[in-house]
């Protein structure tokens, strides 16, 4: 299942309109934080997003690395599915945004994806930075944290396709219970679940006021194990509810100090953020 882009996008117009309209949180301009909000709970899990991305290149093995030098409660990372079947990590299908040589992930051999330079985009300090496989990023999970392998699909490639992969690679890696599978792909993760029934399954989704029935109804249908939600749209009447169900509610990608406060305040269970080390800080202070 292929996610349609411009509907994607008329869907985040139109949230955009009735989240203005309805007063949900829109946050256009900071604002003076409230007093309440400085005891934000410091019990909200800070997700790394692509890694530490804010200071070293996206989904690469420095990012991870200094992802859990921040004290990062989970990495999170996209993988894809290459030609000769090996599960490589990367948020874009083709390799053009970060390397500059426009490879398609699905229709090449690994052994060439990794000869590419993934690190020297962001500095000279990561030149030589290789795409790296997924068992070499689980690798670097220490004990106590977790990973989220958000599951991609594309032109060439649907989702699903992954999941048997992957499910090798979690079973031999040791750390199956530290391993969440996330998608946007609902195909993906109800085969998630079949495959790999104990490792949970996050649906990451926009807009939830447009479809909130839609929402808790697949979760509960398919035995999910929680919602991955867009934070502008991440209200605390939805968090209530959600509650109410015993589902947790993670949002996606939240740097600003105001913005954290406000959703830890909220009662999100974890947050996903390009700045891990700074989010922590704000939320223990």
């Amino acid at each position: 299942m292929k996610i349609n882009k411009l509907f994607m996008f008329l869907l985040i117009g139109a949230a955009a309109t009735l989240t203005t309209s309805c007063k949900k949180e829109l946050l256009t301009q900071e604002k003076p934080m409230d007093n309440s909000l400085k005891t934000a709970s410091v019990s909200t899990e800070i997700i790394a997003h692509r890694g530490s991305n804010e200071f070293a290149p996206e989904n690469t093995l420095a990012s991870a690395r200094l992802a859990w030098e921040e004290n990062a409660d989970i990495l999170e990372c996209d993988v894809w599915l290459s030609a000769d079947k090996r599960v490589m990590v990367s948020h874009d299908e083709t390799t053009k945004r970060i390397t500059g040589v426009d490879y398609s992930i699905p229709k090449t051999q690994s052994s060439v994806l990794r000869t590419l330079d993934v690190g020297k985009y962001k500095s000279d300090k990561y030149a030589g930075e290789k795409m790296p496989f997924l068992e070499e990023l689980i690798a670097t999970v220490p004990p106590g944290k977790r990973l989220f392998i958000e599951l991609k699909s594309g032109d060439d490639m649907d989702a699903e396709e992954l999941v048997p992969y992957v499910r090798d690679i979690i079973q031999k890696s040791g750390k199956e219970s530290q391993m969440t599978i996330i998608s946007f792909e609902l195909d993906a993760l109800k085969l998630s679940k079949q495959l790999i029934p104990n490792t949970p399954a996050v649906l990451v989704s926009y807009n939830y006021f447009l479809n909130i029935p839609y929402l808790f109804s697949v979760v509960s249908k398919y035995n999910l194990d929680g919602l991955d939600t867009y934070y502008l749209t991440t209200t605390r009447l939805f968090i209530n509810e959600a509650k109410k169900r015993n589902i947790p509610i993670y949002v996606w990608t939240v740097d600003k100090e105001s913005d954290a406060k406000k959703l830890a305040d909220k009662g999100v269970k974890g947050i996903t953020t390009n700045r891990p080390g700074y989010i922590r800080d704000i939320l223990s202070n």
